[in-house]
């Protein structure tokens, strides 16, 4: 599907914010990003009181902490009662406080391996080249420039809309594209 992509770049932290502020109450743009040299927190308070949600990260990494947690758990408790019972020294085969301590390190190990994971599928990583990076100027988003992308769907009332917003906050350059596949 084509869509229609709009990039502004602006000079200051407190325009792009203010513009993205008036965005989120419109009905125009479906999906918008935003680039700066450095995060910017109020975004955040923008886009939750928008309705987004917290990233899916956490919830995924808990998921996978306590089924590692399980699996090291099982994994012992079968191999000392089930698979091979040992009498050492008259103890029980089902000796748990032995078992917390590798439990405990899966626990862990399980938790990192499915953050890192869910944050390389979720940025869609690797990736070695992004249709941003064609913007003419792009470059100084990591030096001095604050830059709003925005996907247009079509509607000729909300893009206009979404035009009007962007040149009440005197963007220095406002860039169109009518080539850019929807992601």
């Amino acid at each position: 599907m084509t869509v229609r992509m709009i990039m502004a770049e602006f000079s200051t932290a407190d325009a792009l914010v203010s513009a993205v502020r008036e965005l989120v109450g419109t009905k125009g743009p479906h999906r918008f990003e935003t680039y700066s040299p450095y995060a910017l927190s109020e975004i955040d308070d923008v886009l939750s009181a928008r309705g987004a949600g917290p990233s899916k990260v956490r919830t995924i990494m808990v998921v996978a902490a306590i089924c590692g947690a399980l699996a090291a758990f099982f994994l012992q408790y079968w191999s000392s009662v089930v698979a091979y019972p040992f009498n050492s020294g008259g103890r029980p085969y089902n000796a748990w406080p032995a078992f917390m301590m590798v439990t405990f390190e899966i626990t862990i190990i399980s938790a990192a391996i499915g953050g890192f994971l869910t944050m390389i599928i979720g940025s869609n990583l690797p990736r070695l080249n992004h249709r941003v990076f064609d913007w003419e100027g792009f470059e100084r988003a990591s030096d001095d420039r604050f830059f709003l992308e925005i996907e247009l769907r079509g509607d000729q009332e909300a893009d206009g809309e979404v035009r009007a917003v962007l040149d009440r906050y005197r963007p220095i350059t406002i860039q169109e594209r009518g080539d850019a596949t929807a992601i």
